[in-house]
C-alpha cells in the first residue's frame, strides 16, 4: 500500500482502496473513537464523584449543625469538624474541575469525530467489511489468509456506533445490519479463525449487542442467526469460551426462570431455536450438557474455596473501614464465582423447563440424572443450612451485620457509605439468587415430570426422586430448607415472586421427595437390623 501511494503510475484498484481504508481505520480512526468512548466514561465517573461528594458535604454539614462528632477516620486526620468539612469542599472543587474538563473533551469529540455523516460512513464501511469477510469465508482456504485487522476493524467500528449516540437501524439500513449479524454468527465458532482472542472478541460483541432490543430483533430477523447461532454456541461451550457463551444463553433465554421477571428483554425466536437444537443436534446437545455439568461443578467448588478464604478476613477485620486489600480481593473473587454459578444454574433451569427430555432420555440418562441430583445437593448443602453452609451464611450476613454495627452513633451515615463501597462486590451474593434456579429445576423435573403425559418424563421424575433417596440424609436436610421460614423469605424476595399455585406445587414435589427419602431410610435400617 505504501508503494502504491508513493508511485502514482500504479493505479489503485478497488481491493487496494478497501484494504487501505480498513488499515487506516484500524491504526488511526479506531484509536480516536476509543479515546472518545473512554472520555465519555471519564465524564460519567467525574459527575458521579461530584454528586457523591456533594452528598457527603451535605451529611457532614448536618452532623456539624446537630453537634455530632466526626467519623472515626476523619478524627485521625483533622482536629476539628470545621476543618473536615472544608477539606470536603476543597475536594469537591477538584472534582468540579474534572467534570468541566471531561465535558469539554466530550463535546470536542462529538463535534470533530462523532459527526452523523462520519458515523453513517463508518457503519456502511463496517457492513462492507462484513460482506467481504463472509464472501471470502465461502472460498475455502482463502479465508485463512484474511488479516486479523479486517475482523477487528469490523467489530470495533460496529461497537463505536453502539457506544455512541442512539443508532437507528432504519436510517442506516437493515440490510447492512443483516450483513454484520451474518458475519458475527458465522465466524465466532469457525476453526479457521486461528487466534482464539479474535473469536472471543466476536462472542463478546454478540453478548454486548444483545443488551439492546433493536439489535436483538436484528438477530431474530437474520436467517443464519435463527438456524445456526444456538447450535454453534452449544459447540463453543468449552474451557475457552464457556463464560461468554453462558452469558449469551442467559441473555437470550431469560424471563422463563423461577421468580424471574417475565418482562425482561429476551428472544422467543432463540428460545424456539434452542429447543430445536435438541432435536436436530442431539449429539452436540448431549456433549453440551456434559460440559455444563463439568463447569457447574468447577464453579461451585471454586466458590466454596473462595468463601473459606474470605471468612478469616471477615473474622479479622470485623469493620468495613479496616477491610484489607486481601479481603477485597477475596470479596471480588466470591462475587465473580457466584455470578458465574448462578448463570449456569439459570441455563440448567431453562433446559429443565423447555427440554426436560435431555436429562431423562438417551443412553446417558442415568449419568445425567445422577449428576443433576449431585449438583442440586452440593449447591443446596453449601448455601442453605447445615455445617457446609456456614461460610456462605457468614458472607451473606456480613453486609447486614456490619451495617447494623455501623448505624449506631454520630457520623454513622458517612461510615455506612464507606462500608457500602468496601463491600459493593458482595451485593449480588444473595441466597435468593441461587435458590430460585434450583427451585425451578426441582419444580420442572419432579412436579411437572410426575404430572406429565409423557411416560419418559414420569419415569425421569421417579429416577430423580430415587437418586435423592440414595444420595443420603444431607440432601434431604437441604431440600427441607424450601419449606422453612427462611426458604419462604427467599422465594418472596425473588425479582418477580412466583404464583401461589406454583409455590404450592413446588412444596408438593419436595414433600414427595422427603417422604420417599424417609421411607428409603427406614428400609435401609430394617435391612441393617
Amino acid at each position: 500500500l505504501k508503494r502504491l501511494l508513493v508511485q502514482p503510475q500504479h493505479p489503485l484498484t478497488q481491493s487496494c482502496l478497501f484494504s487501505l481504508m480498513v488499515l487506516l481505520y484500524h491504526f488511526g480512526m479506531n484509536t480516536n473513537f476509543k479515546n472518545a468512548s473512554y472520555q465519555l466514561l471519564i465524564q460519567r465517573t467525574a459527575i458521579s464523584q461530584l454528586e457523591d461528594m456533594a452528598l457527603r458535604i451535605s451529611m457532614a454539614s448536618d452532623s456539624l449543625a446537630a453537634g455530632h462528632r466526626m467519623p472515626l477516620q476523619a478524627q485521625l486526620r483533622f482536629s476539628t469538624f470545621e476543618e473536615y468539612v472544608e477539606n470536603l469542599k476543597g475536594t469537591r472543587r477538584l472534582f468540579y474541575k474534572d467534570v468541566v474538563e471531561s465535558v469539554r473533551q466530550c463535546y470536542w469529540h462529538k463535534a470533530v469525530i462523532n459527526q452523523p455523516w462520519r458515523l453513517k460512513a463508518v457503519f456502511h464501511a463496517c457492513a462492507q467489511t462484513a460482506r467481504v469477510i463472509t464472501g471470502l469465508s465461502k472460498r475455502g482456504e482463502v479465508f485463512q489468509y484474511i488479516p486479523e485487522a479486517y475482523m477487528e476493524a469490523m467489530v470495533d467500528s460496529f461497537h463505536t456506533l453502539r457506544r455512541g449516540d442512539s443508532l437507528s437501524l432504519e436510517n442506516y439500513g437493515l440490510d447492512a445490519m443483516d450483513d454484520i449479524v451474518t458475519c458475527l454468527v458465522l465466524h465466532f465458532s469457525d476453526g479457521r479463525v486461528l487466534n482464539p482472542d479474535v473469536r472471543d472478541i466476536i462472542l463478546q460483541s454478540i453478548n454486548m449487542t444483545l443488551h439492546h432490543s433493536e439489535f436483538l430483533h436484528a438477530f431474530e430477523r437474520n436467517l443464519e442467526a435463527r438456524t445456526q447461532m444456538i447450535p454453534k454456541l452449544l459447540d463453543c461451550f468449552g474451557p475457552r469460551f464457556w463464560i461468554p457463551v453462558s452469558n449469551i444463553l442467559v441473555r437470550l433465554c431469560r424471563g422463563e426462570g423461577f421468580g424471574e421477571n417475565p418482562y425482561k428483554i429476551s428472544s422467543s425466536v432463540m428460545k424456539k431455536s434452542f429447543c430445536e437444537a435438541y432435536e436436530t443436534h442431539s449429539s452436540s446437545f448431549s456433549e453440551f450438557l456434559t460440559r455444563l455439568f463439568n463447569m457447574l461443578n468447577w464453579t461451585a467448588t471454586e466458590l466454596t474455596v473462595a468463601l473459606k478464604e474470605l471468612v478469616p478476613h471477615i473474622h479479622d477485620t470485623g469493620h468495613a473501614s479496616r477491610t484489607t486489600p486481601e479481603a477485597q480481593q477475596s470479596m471480588r473473587k466470591c462475587a465473580v464465582m457466584f455470578e458465574l454459578m448462578c448463570n449456569l444454574l439459570r441455563v440448567l433451569e431453562f433446559i429443565s423447563a423447555q427440554v426436560p427430555e435431555a436429562f431423562v432420555t438417551g443412553p446417558d440418562k442415568e449419568m445425567n440424572v445422577s449428576r443433576l441430583v449431585e449438583t442440586i445437593s452440593f449447591v443446596l448443602s453449601h448455601t442453605t443450612n447445615g455445617p457446609d453452609a456456614s461460610d456462605f451464611n457468614k458472607v451473606v450476613c456480613l453486609t447486614q451485620d456490619s451495617a447494623r454495627s455501623l448505624s449506631n452513633g454520630p457520623g454513622a451515615e458517612l461510615e455506612h457509605e464507606e462500608h457500602v463501597k468496601a463491600h459493593a462486590a458482595l451485593e449480588k451474593v444473595t441466597r435468593t439468587a441461587v435458590i430460585a434456579p434450583l427451585a425451578g429445576v426441582l419444580f420442572h423435573m419432579v412436579y411437572r415430570g410426575a404430572h406429565s403425559a409423557k411416560e419418559e418424563l414420569k419415569e425421569g421424575s421417579r429416577m430423580i426422586v430415587a437418586s435423592f433417596c440414595e444420595t443420603g440424609e444431607l440432601p434431604s436436610q437441604a431440600l427441607a430448607f424450601f419449606t422453612s421460614s427462611a426458604g419462604e423469605d427467599c422465594i418472596k424476595a425473588c425479582e418477580a415472586p412466583p404464583a401461589t399455585a406454583q409455590v404450592e406445587q413446588l412444596r408438593e414435589a419436595l414433600a414427595m421427595v422427603l417422604k420417599h427419602s424417609e421411607a428409603y431410610k427406614d428400609q435401609q435400617e430394617e435391612e441393617a437390623d
